[in-house]
Formats: structure tokens, C-alpha cells, sequence
């Protein structure tokens, strides 16, 4: 029935059926059919349909491969998992209903957030809700492992796997909301610390925490515990990252939307906290070992964390030389020159070459193009525009947005935002920020380098499953 709900969400996206509330507020006549069907997930409604479609989906299969491993645990997952669905099918029905019909169908809707219209936004929101809905897959091996006082190797094995999905999707989706946000200077913050990634990294490090703790090769008593803890605590820390930035509780541009989902959440939320603080206080101890954990553990998954861990180093040296950035802002008329200096000590000099305006299908456009030169040298034209987006009567829809220009290397990325371009007096003005940013490529890298590791550990392993071992109730 989840399915059917989102194949029916997608059809009147799709066929732009504007009698829906939710297809009228998020897209129009005029949105880019691919960005239609992201829409899905650009709203509360959407979302919270989104994350039942992905846990419903995940959870069968869990429980599918659970019934052959461990019969007296599968019981308590089920039972988990249906309380999650549970959950957000109704806030789904009673709070956040996608399929409510207006009383008049408009003729045109209000269109997508300009800042929603890139393949990385496009991308963040569903990378990240899969990556938050599949933590409730390890959320119900603990529960299920502490209500029935037994976890096996096997079992635990399973989970692990679950546990590197999240995290594997995760940072997917930290990585999209850095590029969205590196793409996006309307944003405020900056880029590495914007809040689409910075909360989403709590449950990422618990998740990343948990996998080192199944693999460590010491202290095996109070790792093993700590396993069972941490698959609570991802899951609650994703409702948290959820509720604090994300499109269940707020518009998925960021804006603070009034509505009662957020009390539906907070209410779920200490429900879960609850259930998982009672039953860790008195389960937890009657959990002992009769075998080695690291019978859980394949070595396929130790080389995928060798990679993983090469591509955060990379990524993070790469964060640390943003700290010799540079920034200048400045002010050119058409021909007139400007010059900078970037963090290598290369000097810079920037020709205006005016500034062209022409009509799209769903926006107007403003191109400044800028002729660049390094110590003389000709590199060719920056570009960047400023967008105006308009329904089909041509009424401004949204704040105008900015595309920025760039120059990329494998050192330095130069960076034009253009903050204001207007004809004034026969002559073209363009107010303009110029940033150099070193190293930023290589926070692509390692963010790519990392997401290879996570898939290599979880890449499924030829030889036969090991026997199942080890833990019991004492």
C-alpha cells in the first residue's frame, strides 16, 4: 500500500495535477520535468512518505533474511519495524497528507525553490532520508536483541551490514549538502559547516563508531555492549538531524514551517528514547559473550575501512586548506579591470565583458562574463548569472538566485558570485564577490575515496556465511 501511495504521488507530479495541494506549492507548468520528480521529497508530505516507502521496503527484506538466521529474534524486529511504519503512515494520513485536494484547481502552481533546482539538492534529500530511514533497521536489532537477551554472530553480522548502508548513505548525502551548499552563497553559512550536513554528521559518527567497535580487536566486553547502544542511538540521532534541518519538520529549502508534524516527531521521538533507555538499563547486562566477535566480521569489510579511512584524511586535510582562503569584493563596470591576488601567490586580473539578459521558459537570466588572466596569462571566461524565476503570467516567483562562476584546479578553485547586475546610465554594473579556495577539489576526492570504501565493505562477499555463534543470555 506504501508503494501504491508513492507510485500515486509520482503519477500526478508527473501530469502536473494541480487539484493535489502538495504538487500545486511545489511545482509549475514551467519545472523541469527531472526536478518534477524530485519534488516528491521537496516538501514535509513527501518526505515523511518517502522515509515509510524506504524503511517498508528495507524492513521486508531484513526480516526476509532475519527468518533464516535467528527465528527468536525476527519476532522482536518485526514488531520494531511495524511501530516505525506505523508512525509515519499516520503522520502521513492525519498530518502530512500529500493527496489533499484544493477546493479550486489553479491554473499554474507556485513552482520549485530556485535553490532545489540543482542535481546536487536534487540529490541531498532522498541520499540522506534513506540514509535516516535505514538506521531503524539496526534501531530493531538492538531492540529485538535485548528484548529477546540474545545476539549472535550471525545476527550480528546482519546488522552490521544494515549499520554500513546508513552510513554509506549518509555520506552520500553529507557530501551532496557540502557540494549543494558550496554551489549555493545565498546560503549564509559557510560551506563546510552549513546545517543540511553538520547534524546529519552526528548519526554518521555514532554509525562510523558502532562499525569500528565490531572490528576492534581489544576490549571485546565493553565493545560488544556498546554495539547494542549505538544501534539505538544512530536511529534516535537521525529523528534529531531530521527534526532539527530537514523537510519532515521544516521546508526543504530551510524555512520554518508552523505545522504539528514536528509535535507528532518530538512525541515519537521520546517514546523511542524511552523504550530504548528501558530496556538497555535492564537487558543490557544479561548480554555475554560465548564466542568471538570477530567471527561477525568479514575481512573484506577491514579493506573497505583501510579506503574509507584514506578518503576522510584526504577530505579533512583538504577542509584545512580552505583556511588560506581568500576573499575580495569589488565592483566593475563593462571593460573595467580588477586584480587579486590567490593564496599561491599568483596574481589575478578580471576584464568585465558587460552583462547579457535573455528570456528561458521559466526565468530570466542575467550572464556576467569575466576574462580572466593569471600572471598574464590568458585562461579564457568566467560566467555567472543571476536568475529571476517566473510563473507563466510572468510574475516573479522567488527571490532571484545565483549561479556562480568558477575556475577549477586541482589546487585552487576560483570562485565569482555576483551579488547584484543591473544597467545603469548606458553601462553595465556588476557588484561581485571573488573567492580562491584552495584544495577543494580534493574535498571531492576524498568524499568519493570514502563513499568506494563504504561500498567495497559492504560489497557481498563470495564464500559461504559463517556458522552462527555467540551471543546468549547469561
Amino acid at each position: 500500500m506504501i508503494a501504491l501511495a508513492g507510485a500515486g504521488l509520482w503519477t500526478a507530479l508527473l501530469s502536473r495535477d494541480f487539484s493535489l495541494e502538495y504538487v500545486a506549492a511545489h511545482i509549475s507548468e514551467n519545472t523541469p520535468s527531472v526536478y518534477v520528480f524530485t519534488a516528491f521529497w521537496s516538501g514535509p508530505a513527501g518526505v515523511t512518505l518517502f522515509w515509510a516507502l524506504v524503511i517498508s521496503m528495507c524492513g521486508t527484506a531484513a526480516i526476509a533474511l532475519g527468518r533464516r538466521q535467528s527465528r527468536e529474534l525476527v519476532p522482536w524486529m518485526t514488531g520494531t519495524l511495524s511501530a516505525i511504519v506505523l508512525f509515519l503512515v499516520a503522520t502521513t494520513c492525519f498530518e502530512a497528507n500529500p493527496f489533499v485536494r484544493l477546493d479550486m484547481t489553479p491554473l499554474d502552481g507556485q513552482g520549485m525553490d530556485p535553490r532545489l533546482q540543482t542535481p546536487a539538492a536534487a540529490l541531498l534529500q532522498p541520499s540522506l532520508f534513506i540514509g535516516y530511514a535505514t538506521t531503524g533497521l539496526p534501531f530493531a536489532f538492538a531492540i529485538a536483541a535485548l528484548a529477546a537477551r540474545r545476539l549472535d554472530a550471525r545476527w550480528l553480522s546482519t546488522a552490521r551490514r544494515w549499520t554500513l548502508l546508513s552510513w554509506l548513505f549518509l555520506t552520500i548525502g553529507i557530501l551532496f549538502g557540502m557540494r549543494w551548499a558550496y554551489l549555493e552563497p545565498e546560503r549564509g553559512n559557510p560551506w563546510p559547516l552549513h546545517s543540511v550536513e553538520t547534524l546529519a554528521i552526528l548519526p554518521w559518527l555514532v554509525a562510523a563508531a558502532s562499525l569500528h567497535s565490531m572490528i576492534a580487536q581489544s576490549a571485546r566486553r565493553l565493545l560488544r555492549k556498546w554495539t547494542v547502544v549505538s544501534m539505538q542511538l544512530i536511529f534516535l540521532l537521525s529523528i534529531f538531524a531530521a527534526f532539527m534541518t530537514h523537510g519532515v519538520f521544516n521546508d526543504a529549502g530551510g524555512a520554518s514551517g508552523h505545522s504539528l508534524i514536528g509535535t507528532w516527531f518530538s512525541a515519537f521521538f521520546s517514546m523511542a528514547v524511552g523504550i530504548a533507555i528501558y530496556l538497555a538499563g535492564t537487558r543490557l547486562r544479561d548480554i555475554e559473550a560465548t564466542a568471538d566477535l570477530q567471527s561477525a566480521i568479514e575481512q573484506r569489510s577491514r579493506y573497505g575501512g583501510y579506503i574509507a579511512h584514506a578518503g576522510i584524511v584526504v577530505l579533512l586535510a583538504a577542509l584545512a586548506g580552505l583556511s588560506f582562503g581568500r576573499r575580495y569584493d569589488t565592483t566593475l563596470r563593462t571593460g573595467e579591470s580588477y586584480q587579486a591576488t590567490d593564496p599561491f601567490g599568483h596574481v589575478w586580473r578580471f576584464v568585465s565583458q558587460g552583462v547579457s539578459q535573455f528570456d528561458r521558459a521559466d526565468y530570466v537570466v542575467a550572464i556576467l562574463a569575466l576574462d580572466a588572466y593569471r600572471d598574464g596569462k590568458r585562461l579564457g571566461l568566467i560566467t555567472s548569472e543571476r536568475r529571476t524565476f517566473r510563473d507563466v503570467q510572468g510574475n516573479q516567483l522567488f527571490e532571484p538566485s545565483t549561479q556562480v562562476g568558477m575556475h577549477s584546479t586541482a589546487m585552487l578553485d576560483t570562485y565569482v558570485v555576483p551579488s547584484d547586475l543591473r544597467r545603469e546610465r548606458g553601462s553595465d554594473i556588476a557588484r561581485l564577490r571573488v573567492e580562491f579556495n584552495p584544495l577543494v577539489m580534493w574535498v571531492w576526492v576524498g568524499g568519493i575515496v570514502t563513499i568506494v570504501g563504504g561500498i567495497v565493505a559492504l560489497w557481498p562477499r563470495a564464500e559461504a556465511d559463517r556458522a552462527s555463534t555467540g551471543f546468549v543470555a547469561a
